[in-house]
């Protein structure tokens, strides 16, 4: 994965890692961009159910982190039982 910053230099700030468990893509998105973070998505993203939601992120929510650190997302469809 190559991240590419525009602009001034990386901010060396600190950001509040968010809960997005349960959110949707969209959702948990905005979340991330809004704390300063990256979101990279895995799993699944579309079903024909509608009822696909955040099931685990790789940093813990509430962590420090530095401004632009990629969380990864794993997605999966909820209405999907053993």
């Amino acid at each position: 994965t190559v991240i590419l910053y525009m602009g001034g230099k990386k901010p060396d700030t600190l950001c509040t890692v968010p809960n997005v468990l349960k959110m949707s893509a969209s959702a948990a998105n905005q979340a991330m961009t809004n704390a300063g973070l990256i979101i990279k998505v895995a799993g699944t993203t579309s079903t024909t159910s509608g009822n696909v939601y955040a099931i685990s992120q790789s940093v813990a929510a509430g962590s420090k982190v530095k401004a632009g650190t990629v969380v990864t997302v794993r997605f999966g469809d909820n209405s999907v039982r053993d």
